[in-house]
């Protein structure tokens, strides 16, 4: 009944709060950006109260299925009217669905939540609807207003200082919570405010469509969760870790074409390769990094090439899985690290490659696909065999990276074959995706040779 009662309340209050903002921007005249933004504010700040009011996650996540059929119903009413200077949902001229993925947001973070009692599972929700309601909100109406430093992502920019603003909110919606309501000591709040204001900028600045609505909140509650626990010193070499990341490679965005949302990417990239796995799970990314900055910069001096999002996202959704699954299986991170190894050293020899093939004008041939394996093995598989050799090689650690070099070396030759012309380099973005899956087909052999020759 409890539930029931939350549920129309809140239904009640929805169109409460678009009709509210919808006089307001008749009233004085509101930009689109404020409308939806005012919008989005209300719908989280009444969502705060959920811990207090619902006790299932099937009644919130009813809910959330009801409010998005009548967001949408808003949405495509208001997309009808010839006027849209009072519209709240379709007033922006960028194409965004946030208002579909906020209430996706606020079930799936309820459900995390709940698996914790007392204060615990009430902060767990609570700082995430936070960020969500306004670090989110801060970002936006500063970049909008005040973002002279821009930056090109796949949604089309972004702005340093709405970054920067969303950074101040999101580290203040961490910490004021946990100092007043939880145990978690001064220091550690800090620590703990920091990181997760650091990494949920990361994700809002690559995020499209609005699936920051999505990405942001999620994201937050399940770092905040392996957070909490943690003491100042492991706290600290996580700071470190995202902070002297984000510092190297803008450093060295001069030289690279990556545009500004994928180099943030490859900051959250090599991030998660850190947090998931161990130190080791990050050496390999920084090599790849540092070989794409000395080969782009000869790139850089014969044209203007620019790459967006894409790579680091197929490169990301490629390796990842690997210190994923060290995390989920932290007594055998041994063969997941091989694999890692051999998959980032498959992304080498194919750029490679693809870089020798592009230069050249001309078809890759074999003497092309052999140096670029070359120089996998030689830059990230070799110091690999040094990152997952103890005191001496295991024959499952040699047979591993024996199948994953033979293996990359045949993609490295099949790719040409797929993706290059004869009369040169082909860049699309499909060419990534084939990347990825050669990269996770060597990956893998590399894996189960490792299992099939284990003692």
């Amino acid at each position: 009944m409890k539930d029931l009662a939350g549920i129309i309340g809140f239904l009640a209050l929805l169109p409460l709060v678009v009709g509210g903002v919808r006089w307001l921007s008749v009233r004085f005249g509101l930009p689109p950006e404020v409308r939806r933004k005012a919008v989005h504010v209300g719908m989280g700040a009444s969502s705060l109260a959920f811990p207090w009011i619902f006790d299932s996650v099937l009644a919130v996540a009813l809910l959330g299925a009801l409010c998005l059929g009548l967001l949408t119903l808003i949405r495509r009413r208001e997309a009808r009217q010839a006027d849209n200077r009072t519209a709240v949902l379709y007033g922006v001229e960028r194409a965004s669905l946030g208002d579909v993925w906020f209430p996706l947001a606020v079930t799936i973070v309820f459900a995390l939540a709940r698996r914790h009692e007392g204060v615990e599972g009430i902060l767990l929700f609570v700082i995430p609807i936070l960020i969500l309601t306004v670090a989110d909100a801060a970002g936006a109406l500063v970049g909008t207003r005040y973002g002279e430093h821009r930056f090109s992502c796949l949604s089309g920019w972004k702005s340093a200082e709405g970054c920067f603003s969303f950074f101040i909110a999101a580290f203040l919606s961490v910490h004021i919570p946990l100092l007043l309501f939880s145990e978690v000591g001064r220091t550690e709040t800090l620590l703990i405010a920091a990181i997760l204001g650091f990494t949920v900028t990361l994700f809002e600045g690559i995020s499209v469509r609005g699936i920051d609505n999505l990405v942001v909140p999620v994201a937050s509650a399940l770092l905040l969760d392996r957070f909490l626990p943690m003491d100042a010193d492991a706290l600290v070499w996580r700071l470190l870790v995202v902070v002297v990341l984000l510092v190297f490679v803008l450093s060295c965005s001069r030289w690279s074409t990556l545009e500004g949302g994928a180099l943030l990417a490859a900051v959250l990239f090599g991030y998660g390769c850190c947090a998931l796995g161990d130190w080791r799970f990050l050496i390999p990314p920084l090599i790849l990094f540092a070989e794409h900055i000395y080969i782009t910069r000869r790139i850089l001096r014969l044209q203007e090439t620019r790459h967006d999002l894409t790579p680091v996202l197929a490169i990301g959704l490629s390796l990842l899985p690997w210190p994923l699954l060290a995390s989920l299986f932290p007594g055998s991170t041994e063969p997941y690290l091989v694999a890692f190894i051999v998959g980032t050293a498959t992304h080498l020899a194919i750029a490679n490659t693809g870089t020798r093939a592009f230069l050249a004008r001309r078809f890759p041939t074999l003497r092309m696909a052999f140096l670029g394996w070359l120089k996998g093995v030689v830059l990230v598989g070799l110091p690999g065999v040094f990152l997952t050799a103890a005191s001496s090689l295991p024959v499952s650690t040699i047979a591993g990276f024996a199948a994953g070099s033979a293996t990359m070396l045949g993609a490295a030759l099949l790719f040409g074959r797929l993706v290059c012309r004869r009369d040169g380099w082909e860049d699309g973005d499909f060419r990534w995706w084939w990347q990825a899956l050669f990269s996770l087909t060597a990956a893998g052999s590399a894996w189960l040779a490792f299992l099939l020759t284990r003692p």
